[in-house]
């Protein structure tokens, strides 16, 4: 497909030929235009029209949107009305459609019919593969490093699916698309069909039977489900044992109970451990409590520079305190130095007479600098950068919409928002802007710097529907642990449960509370984790409750039973010279455990190849997969064939011992794998 529209280093780029088509003008003049603006930033004469090279073709050129010269700029964002919601149409659709699987119309036209004997329609067929393809898309690691959120992914997806009025799978919201994406991944292609066809009846099975699936998938011959099921149902009617449905296999080889001894027979102990490995969380020398959140944007407003003519180059660094939501102090300049995220900080302090005990910030150089680091010395003993996308940003970056959204766009001169914005009611409008533009009535610097201020205090003293109260009132709350030139930690309150389920990973589980992530674990003794739940649980999904005032622990329930109580997850020192007594007997019972865990896993991987080599079943190769094949084959062509053919055994990797948790000169100072 031949893309419009790019994203590079985190900005939206357009093509040539997109550009051209925009412009209104004749094709060769549009282009001939184009690329003299190309060639002018290459030389250095003019900034706009910055561009990218294309990575797979190194003739095409991506142009940066942001760099296009004001009035093209305006044009492109007329024609094509919404530039995020086609970049990531072209790019979803082409995603969703490189996902459908071939087995996937082998299985809805075989399906079992309705009570007339009809199958599925071709054309609902074709529907229903495509639908198989969006799915696989919603369950995969696609959206990270792409969307801010699995949410907003959803979102997008829903938006598209709503116009493609897929049959089985029409939604109309990302909740609905939620519900869908939940049966997926409990009964796979079946629940996309109407209950007039397929079974979602679950077949009843005994040990031997599922043990010869799990046994038959775990082959490094890495066999698909589908050669499962068919190997399988014909060894059921040879033994008098009743056939499965494609789905009930498919499920079995992902129960978390299986699913991990399968990893390690069918893909080796090194795939294994990236997928189901528990890591070890190793604690930094200090604490998080309270914190100022920090970040810089450009200001979506026009001015009239020096020169006389309209520019919009400004830049603000604002600092807000997460408990209130209250921008405590900003600063504005060109771009995002030092100097202003330093100028920044001080008017934080100087207005509030505060200092945080944690402050989180982005990777920019002007945050990692040294200036700025001793002045984040000073003011807070736990600071440093946040990863991107994570819990800590996502307080900050919902003030800037706000910011943005609810107070900057009312101004006469709104540039029009952040090029990220995708709702034509988030942007100006270009004909309105062309006519201030044009008249020349636009503010100058210190009355653009003015209008930041307005719009800063405006938001500081709007009432939250959520909280009834203003960011500045819930700032000035009163509370014992709020000390001078200190930020208010967090709320008190009772036993709460999530309103969402949290799902026990290789990791752990994970929940976040007040804007801040926590990890726990089911533990055998303190910083040992439990082998038996961990086999059991690992991949399942639980309610939480927890107690705000003390987060050391959390009850785990499924379907209101209680099932467990897990305790925050134990932190190894970093450096060997903050192993604190104990410490070193915790790290040696881990590493040891790991071992036995893997052990457990291999034996029991074993165990079930023992069981099913004494009821005389056939190890899985090529003759076992293709058995009626061979049976077709007069004796002297088969015994000439496997006369010549070599058939290689294969064996299961074996494990290693395990490295010592000190052992990783690699180690990126947070998790060891």
């Amino acid at each position: 497909m031949d893309f419009r529209f790019n994203k590079t280093n985190g900005e939206l780029c357009i093509s040539v030929a997109a550009i051209a088509e925009a412009m209104g003008i004749e094709l060769n003049s549009g282009l001939n235009t184009i690329w003299k603006g190309l060639e002018r930033y290459r030389k250095g004469t003019s900034e706009a029209w910055r561009h990218y090279t294309d990575e797979t073709d190194g003739r095409k050129r991506w142009i940066a949107v942001a760099a296009l010269p004001e009035v093209t700029r305006l044009r492109v964002e007329y024609h094509y009305n919404d530039l995020w919601l086609i970049y990531y149409t072209e790019r979803l659709i082409t995603e969703a459609l490189a996902r459908v699987e071939p087995e996937d119309r082998t299985y809805f036209m075989n399906v079992r019919p309705t009570k007339d004997g009809k199958g599925i329609q071709p054309a609902k067929v074709s529907q229903l593969c495509e639908a198989c393809g969006w799915l696989r898309l919603s369950v995969s690691d696609y959206w990270k490093d792409k969307y801010k959120r699995y949410s907003v992914f959803l979102e997008w997806m829903a938006k598209l699916l709503g116009e493609r009025d897929l049959y089985g799978l029409r939604v109309s919201n990302p909740r609905s698309l939620e519900r869908k994406v939940k049966a997926w991944q409990q009964d796979g292609r079946e629940s996309l069909l109407p209950r007039s066809f397929g079974n979602s009846n679950r077949q009843k099975l005994e040990g031997l039977q599922v043990k010869r699936i799990v046994y038959l998938y775990s082959s490094p011959l890495k066999p698909t489900v589908m050669d499962v099921h068919d190997v399988y149902n014909r060894e059921a009617d040879e033994r008098g044992w009743g056939t499965v449905s494609y789905e009930r296999v498919r499920q079995i080889v992902n129960m978390p109970e299986y699913k991990q001894v399968i990893y390690l027979a069918r893909h080796g102990k090194d795939a294994a451990k990236n997928a189901h490995e528990r890591t070890i969380k190793r604690r930094r020398p200090s604490f998080a409590d309270a914190l100022w959140v920090s970040d810089g944007s450009t200001i979506q407003l026009y001015y009239t520079g020096k020169d006389g003519k309209p520019r919009s180059d400004l830049y603000a660094y604002v600092v807000a305190d997460a408990y209130s939501d209250a921008i405590i102090g900003w600063a504005v300049g060109y771009t995002e130095t030092a100097t202003i995220v330093q100028s920044a900080f001080r008017d934080a302090v100087r207005k509030t007479m505060m200092t945080p005990h944690q402050i989180a910030y982005d990777n920019s150089s002007a945050n990692k600098g040294k200036e700025s680091q001793q002045l984040f010395d000073k003011l807070s003993k736990l600071h440093f950068p946040t990863a991107p996308y994570s819990g800590k940003a996502k307080v900050i970056e919902a003030i800037w919409g706000r910011l943005e959204q609810h107070n900057m766009r009312h101004l006469p001169n709104f540039k029009g928002g952040n090029i990220t914005a995708k709702s034509l009611d988030a942007k100006a409008n270009p004909d309105f802007l062309a006519q201030l533009l044009r008249a020349g009535e636009l503010p100058s610097f210190d009355q653009v710097v003015a209008q930041f201020r307005l719009v800063v205090e405006t938001m500081n003293n709007t009432v939250s529907k959520k909280y009834k109260r203003t960011p500045a009132e819930r700032y000035k709350d009163k509370s014992a642990r709020r000390k001078p030139m200190d930020l208010l930690l967090m709320i008190e309150g009772f036993w709460v449960e999530r309103t969402n389920q949290a799902r026990y990973t290789k990791d752990g589980i994970t929940i976040e509370i007040d804007k801040q992530r926590y990890t726990y674990e089911v533990e055998c003794e303190r910083g040992v984790e439990d082998m038996d739940f961990r086999m059991k649980h690992i991949g399942d999904s639980f309610n939480i409750k927890y107690d705000p005032d003390d987060l050391e622990y959390i009850a785990l329930y499924k379907s209101g039973v209680h099932v467990a109580t897990a305790r925050h997850k134990y932190e190894a020192p970093m450096a060997r010279v903050d192993i604190q007594y104990g410490e070193g007997e915790i790290i040696s019972k881990n590493i040891t455990q790991r071992r036995a865990y893997w052990q457990r896993l291999q034996q029991h991987s074993e165990e079930i190849a023992a069981e099913i080599e004494i009821f005389g079943f056939e190890p899985l190769n090529h003759r076992t997969l293709h058995k009626d094949a061979y049976n077709k084959m007069e004796g002297a062509l088969l015994d000439d064939l496997l006369a010549n053919a070599a058939i290689v055994k294969p064996t299961i990797n074996k494990s290693s011992e395990p490295r010592s948790l000190y052992d990783d000169s690699d180690a990126d100072g947070r998790i060891i794998e």
